[in-house]
C-alpha cells in the first residue's frame, strides 16, 4: 500500500528540514503536535491543491527574477503586528544551515554585556 501524497510532503519537508515526520497524526503523538519532529522548529505541513498566497509568491518570484533577487512575500494583517515571510525552499535550506550557529551565539556565555549590566574587572595591584 503506498503513502498518501500528503503524507508523502510531511516526510519529504522533514527531511528537509533536518527533522522526522510525526507518526499518527501530529496532535496524537506523545512527542509533539506538529506534523515534523525537530529539535527548534514546529513545522506544520499544509497539503492542498491551491493556496491563494502562492499565486501572490509566483508572481513575486517572477519580478524578483527579472532582477536577480531573492524573493520574499512578507505578510501583516491590519491590527496586527505580526509579521509572516514566505520565502523560497533553497532560502530556507541556508537559514537552516546556518540555525546551530546562531542558536549556539544566543546562548552563549561569551556574548558582550550590555551597556546595563556590570562589568567584572580585575583591578591590578601596584607593587
Amino acid at each position: 500500500m503506498s503513502d498518501k501524497a500528503w503524507k508523502q510532503a510531511e516526510r519529504k519537508i522533514a527531511k528537509k528540514v533536518g527533522g522526522i515526520r510525526t507518526p499518527l497524526s501530529g496532535s496524537a503523538s506523545r512527542q509533539t503536535s506538529a506534523d515534523v519532529i525537530h529539535p527548534v522548529l514546529y513545522v506544520e505541513v499544509k497539503y492542498r491543491q491551491r493556496f491563494a498566497v502562492l499565486s501572490l509568491m509566483k508572481e513575486v518570484e517572477g519580478k524578483a527574477r527579472g532582477e536577480q533577487r531573492i524573493p520574499v512575500v512578507a505578510l501583516q494583517q491590519r491590527g496586527e503586528r505580526t509579521r509572516y515571510y514566505l520565502i523560497p525552499e533553497k532560502l530556507m535550506t541556508i537559514l537552516l544551515e546556518h540555525l546551530p550557529v546562531a542558536l549556539a551565539f544566543e546562548t552563549s556565555s561569551a556574548l558582550p554585556l550590555k551597556e546595563s549590566e556590570p562589568q567584572n574587572r580585575q583591578r591590578r595591584s601596584r607593587p
